[in-house]
């Protein structure tokens, strides 16, 4: 069973790897991406608009995944793809976290939150069971091509729902600042 599987891999991205070792360095760069982004986007949406963030990240997604469908023929160019695929997944996620933390009251954000977080894992499962049906049946570029038509319907989608905050000003760094003093004042008053 482990040797279909890996017989499979290769088989499937024989194009881009040619062993295990390379499937798995082409799939870490997606992690580090993912990771970096996850620092960038949540720092950013503390100064920024968040909607614009997410809007950002989004189009990075859409993007990412028609030029790996567009351009990814090797090793090299596909951990390179892969890597803004895993940025921009990052960068969606810190984000949609702190807009349905604004949206909702205290008593649901935490309902609030389970469905966000459960409604990306399904998304997620389902992405991988739909990648694997057309990988199967049509090759992994049509893959990334159905990849990329799906996230730019969804990012209009999300686009449509949040076009009344898209042009709200934040003013995050005031906010930030007058916290910062107050825990100042708040620390000599107890000493």
């Amino acid at each position: 069973s482990r040797r279909r599987h890996t017989r499979f891999k290769c088989d499937w991205s024989s194009d881009v790897c040619s062993s295990d070792l390379e499937a798995g360095l082409i799939q870490t760069s997606l992690v580090i991406g993912f990771a970096i982004a996850l620092f960038i986007s949540s720092y950013c949406s503390d100064f920024y608009n968040p909607n614009r963030i997410l809007s950002i990240y989004l189009v990075i997604n859409f993007l990412s995944s028609f030029i790996f469908y567009l351009v990814a023929k090797d090793f090299w160019t596909a951990i390179f793809i892969n890597f803004f695929i895993g940025f921009a997944q990052g960068g969606i996620y810190g984000p949609s976290i702190l807009l349905v933390s604004e949206k909702f009251k205290s008593k649901n954000k935490g309902s609030a939150m389970g469905v966000m977080l459960g409604s990306q894992s399904f998304g997620y499962a389902i992405s991988l069971t739909l990648s694997y049906i057309i990988t199967t049946n049509y090759g992994y570029k049509i893959s990334f091509l159905t990849a990329s038509l799906i996230s730019l319907i969804g990012a209009a989608f999300l686009l449509a729902a949040t076009y009344q905050d898209f042009y709200k000003k934040y003013q995050f760094t005031k906010l930030n600042k007058k916290f910062s003093l107050n825990q100042n004042k708040i620390g000599r008053a107890h000493v």
